[in-house]
């Protein structure tokens, strides 16, 4: 196999608004004592170190926005779960985090307003990146901005590369490439006949897909293409790494301590994540990465 490793891949992630004044009715609050528009804004759960990334914004918008009432709603446990309730509560916030693939539902139940008009003059599509932007239009209309679209990076244990001898990943890396090196590197450290150091945390079935040139739906979202040649060798090869190779963590122990954490306790050699992991990594990894 002749792919490339680094196809980066993004996951889009926007803000999508349901308004900063008060187009839906039966919900929070819409003015303040000081009659001030109320604008509720739903943040989802984050790591402290994010937190503190997003605290500055907050207050730059109040700060030149003083003719607004803008609140942060700190969400706990399951985000989109509790958004639904709110929405079913009729306490809907202004403004919710969303993935693309959730935006048709939410359109549908004509729960999301289109900021086409809003943005005409304040937004210049040409800032943005144009398939952020492509990701939340639906029946062409814009529903949200991107908050962020993470490019996922390959993580790998130096420490254990060097000790089993493996050469270190090179840009112009494989997919046959990190086969190779995930087969040197995955161990019975013990020698209780049983793997407890893995080779490869992989990336999700679909990233491989699209890392191959190939599509989950057509163009017109109507017709699966699973079974075109290019999306079923590369599901082919995600379930190789796993049912005949044996190179990534079995369901079991990824679920009882998470890839992330697997490769944090040098238990999996490469591991691939979006970009937040590495703050974490930088405190809880002891070898050199």
């Amino acid at each position: 196999m002749t792919r490339w490793l680094y196809n980066s891949y993004l996951i889009p992630m926007a803000m999508a608004a349901l308004l900063a004044t008060a187009f839906l009715t039966g919900r929070h609050e819409t003015t303040d004592a000081q009659g001030r528009p109320v604008v509720v804004y739903a943040h989802p759960p984050c790591p402290p170190e994010l937190m503190e990334l997003y605290r500055p914004i907050w207050t730059e918008f109040r700060r030149t926005h003083p003719h607004i009432d803008f609140r942060v709603l700190h969400i706990t446990g399951n985000y989109e779960d509790k958004i639904k309730v709110m929405f079913a509560g009729n306490v809907a916030p202004d403004i919710i985090f969303m993935y693309p693939t959730a935006l048709p539902a939410w359109v549908s139940l004509r729960a999301l307003e289109p900021l086409d008009g809003y943005l005409a003059d304040t937004v210049s599509r040409a800032d943005y990146f144009a398939p952020m932007l492509d990701a939340f239009t639906y029946e062409g209309k814009l529903y949200g901005l991107p908050k962020d679209a993470s490019a996922a990076v390959m993580e790998y244990n130096v420490d254990l590369f060097e000790k089993h001898g493996v050469p270190k990943p090179r840009a112009d890396w494989t997919w046959d490439d990190m086969l190779r090196a995930a087969k040197a590197l995955t161990r019975d450290t013990d020698g209780d006949g049983r793997i407890d150091q893995w080779g490869l945390n992989p990336l999700p079935w679909y990233t491989f897909v699209w890392a191959n040139g190939g599509r989950i739906v057509d163009d017109t979202a109507t017709r699966c293409t699973l079974l075109e040649p290019a999306a079923l060798e590369a599901i082919e090869y995600w379930v190789a790494l796993r049912v005949q190779h044996g190179v990534t963590p079995t369901p079991e122990a990824a679920s009882d301590l998470g890839t992330a954490r697997l490769f944090a306790l040098a238990r999996a050699a490469m591991h691939f994540e979006i970009y937040p992991i590495v703050s974490v990594f930088r405190k809880q990894c002891d070898f050199t990465w």
